[in-house]
């Protein structure tokens, strides 16, 4: 693979990963967004290997993971599509 594949810009509803994984409260919502985030894993793995790899762009969107690299990746995507014509 020469690149990142990137999914849909990601709109609506965010979350922060590193909120859920760094709080240390335990109560019902907390536990709630735990288990969405597993869910949320699960579902990435499963679409990762059947063929979506682009399911890993929009799981890292949606919980706000790497988005100076992302911009960075799409700038780089965007001067590659532009040198090729």
């Amino acid at each position: 693979m020469s690149g990142p594949v990137f999914a849909p810009e990601h709109t609506g509803f965010y979350v922060s990963a590193s909120g859920i994984l760094t709080r240390k409260t335990n109560n019902k919502g907390d536990k709630f967004m735990r288990n969405e985030l597993f869910k949320h894993l699960q579902t990435m793995a499963e679409q990762y290997y059947a063929g979506n790899v682009g399911i890993v762009d929009e799981f890292c969107q949606l919980y706000r993971l790497g988005e100076e690299h992302r911009k960075t990746a799409l700038a780089k995507a965007e001067q590659r599509e532009e040198a090729q014509g």
